[in-house]
């Protein structure tokens, strides 16, 4: 489902974009819900819950991009994408792993209680996050778009900082 919905904004369709996220997120309100309610919120139900309004986001937005899965080729489209593996990979991992080593670092040195309030706050600027990563994914697309057409991208990678600074200062300021 996240890729699909990259994939969306890279091909300029934010529409769909749009409809794979609130989908998936309209999906997993009503299971989880659904769970609630009925009693059945086990770790087990939630991540169900969680996976299963993904997997249907996920078929919905190859519907959208009239995409079939080709599982048997993703051999191919490793060695044929290899260039971009290394930067993706290596982002993915700095961003995920130096949360979860934060978060881990904090429970060993101050405790539980400690980690728990920092993962709560964590989640309080969950909004925000996803602001600012659709802004980036989009601003990317837009600066490889703009330096394709043999224009300068460092005004504009400017902006997008700024944008993004004053709306996460605005977020702050709010909450």
């Amino acid at each position: 489902q996240d890729s699909l919905r990259l994939f969306n904004i890279a091909k300029s369709k934010p529409r769909n974009a749009f409809l794979l996220a609130a989908g998936w997120a309209l999906g997993q309100g009503i299971l989880t819900a659904g769970c609630l309610l009925t009693h059945h919120a086990t770790i087990a139900d939630l991540t169900l819950a969680w996976t299963g309004s993904g997997a249907v986001a996920g078929l919905v937005g190859l519907w959208l991009l009239r995409l079939r899965a080709a599982p048997g080729r993703c051999l191919d489209w490793f060695r044929s994408e290899r260039r971009y593996i290394g930067a993706y990979l290596t982002e993915t991992l700095a961003l995920s792993g130096s949360t979860q080593l934060s978060l881990m670092l904090v429970a060993a040195v101050s405790g539980l209680v400690a980690s728990a309030g920092l993962r709560g706050a964590s989640t309080l600027f969950g909004p925000l996050n996803i602001v600012l990563n659709v802004a980036r994914q989009a601003g990317i697309h837009e600066l490889a778009r703009l330096r394709q057409a043999g224009r300068s991208i460092r005004g504009a990678t400017w902006l997008l900082a700024a944008i993004a600074a004053l709306v996460a200062v605005a977020y702050g300021g709010a909450i």
